[in-house]
């Protein structure tokens, strides 16, 4: 498959895309918190089988397994525990609905923010809501007085689960005989942590005068469900989501639909073309602000390094495309390559096997690299990586190594400031026409009150 005939099916699949959750809505579907119209392209969720039935047939085995994963994730993402201060009596203005890794909590209390690179102390008139996805992760003894700490928790497993597996069968029976356009099952509804969630960050907006909900914005469905009940309930309150990375390189998880925020942030004039171009967003609502995540004064971390994803699909493929990469380069163009692993996947026994398999294809191939290489500042991405286009927009060279070409890889008719190359079928280069297009490389900045201010367009 060439690049422009991907490029084109990833349009069409895009348009299939936005007529489906049209079509879901119509139906009475909540597009906003199903999983099923979470479109990821990347992701190995409910919502990524629903995209790919758009495109091809899905076999019966793809079904069972989503649907049983969806039933676990039910009983995994049951429950919510909440860690706070004492009732706090500050006024606060804002609420920001985060993330975080043990690291973000320092031995001091305090805690940074790594989607918006700001500390919690700097941002007194706002109240930071923490998730913690680690379930290892221990709760620090002190934390700052506007941080609430909100860890998930698993419910009763025999219980649970034959509740959800009475009404599954009902469903699956159902579904196998239905079309590609019908794999939203009823029984895939609203995960009970995504509800206690929302009811609990509601509850606040009557206690404190709250101006804007603010989060870091990936269009997951706890966050679209949020978004729509806030509108609901509260409309005077803003809503707006902060796209920290980029956008995906086939961005059909961005689709505008029912429980978008009312503005969305993102940090270059062509990542808001995308989204106006291409996933049904107007103008007025998307805001272009220098990165509060990415800085002028940051290296580029991803130099001379393999980098891994969080998930991807099909080894055999990427150890492919690999060893092709490899085989291509002349002897001693490369620099060392070191492996970098996704921060939130360094346990992970699938990404420890492809790491040593890349290892063992360097020893391999020894004779292409070199202390003193031809090509320098080389950045490889495996999969799909919101990254691959801050590495561009630092400088350094960029080759793309994936599985599933429609679903991961970047292409001109949708990223029509990048150039691409092809090297082999998972392999290609990229490279921008034009610096800063994709990003504004931001300063330092102590409060959101100051960053939200930086408004370009």
């Amino acid at each position: 498959m060439d690049i422009s005939e991907i490029g084109s099916i990833q349009i069409n699949l895009l348009k299939k895309s936005q007529n489906f959750l049209t079509l879901q809505k119509k139906e009475s579907f909540n597009v906003a918190s199903n999983p099923s119209c979470y479109l990821s392209g990347w992701s190995r969720v409910y919502g990524n089988l629903v995209l790919k039935s758009l495109n091809d047939k899905i076999d019966n085995t793809s079904k069972i397994y989503f649907n049983l994963k969806e039933i676990y994730k039910q009983y995994k993402f049951n429950e919510i525990k909440i860690h706070q201060k004492k009732i706090i009596k500050k006024i606060f203005s804002r609420v920001v609905v985060t993330a975080s890794l043990p690291e973000d909590f320092k031995k001091d209390g305090s805690y940074n923010d790594r989607y918006f690179s700001m500390k919690a102390s700097d941002n007194k008139d706002t109240l930071w809501l923490v998730l913690c996805y680690d379930s290892n992760m221990k709760i620090p003894k002190k934390f700052e007085k506007n941080v609430i700490i909100i860890k998930n928790k698993s419910g009763n497993f025999i219980n649970f689960f034959l509740l959800i597996f009475s009404r599954f069968f009902y469903f699956f029976i159902k579904s196998l005989k239905k079309s590609k356009l019908k794999l939203n099952l009823g029984f895939v509804n609203e995960y009970r942590f995504e509800e206690k969630l929302k009811n609990f960050v509601i509850s606040l907006f009557s206690i404190y005068p709250i101006k804007q909900l603010v989060l870091p914005y990936e269009c997951q469905t706890f966050q679209n469900l949020l978004f729509k009940e806030t509108r609901k309930l509260y409309p005077k309150i803003s809503t707006i989501g902060y796209i920290h990375s980029m956008i995906t390189p086939f961005p059909s998880d961005f689709i505008k639909r029912d429980g978008s925020p009312d503005k969305v942030i993102v940090h270059g004039i062509d990542q808001k073309k995308i989204m106006e171009q291409k996933l049904g967003w107007k103008k007025k609502e998307i805001w272009v602000l220098p990165s509060a995540r990415y800085r002028k004064d940051n290296k580029n971390r991803f130099s001379n390094k393999v980098v891994l994803p969080m998930s991807f699909e099909k080894p055999e493929l990427i150890i492919k495309g690999y060893e092709d990469f490899l085989k291509f380069s002349g002897d001693g163009k490369l620099p060392y390559l070191r492996i970098k692993n996704h921060p939130a996947i360094k346990n992970s026994h699938k990404h420890q096997i492809l790491i040593q398999k890349i290892i063992n294809l360097n020893k391999k191939y020894k004779s292409k690299f070199s202390k003193k290489p031809k090509l320098k500042n080389i950045s490889i991405f495996i999969s799909v990586s919101a990254a691959i286009i801050e590495a561009l927009e630092r400088g350094a060279n960029v080759i793309h190594i994936f599985s599933q070409p429609i679903y991961e890889s970047h292409n001109s008719k949708i990223w029509k400031n990048l150039k691409v190359t092809f090297i082999s079928d998972n392999v290609f280069r990229y490279k921008l026409k034009k610096y800063g297009k994709y990003i504004y490389f931001g300063n330092k900045n102590k409060t959101l009150n100051r960053w939200l201010k930086k408004k370009i367009c």
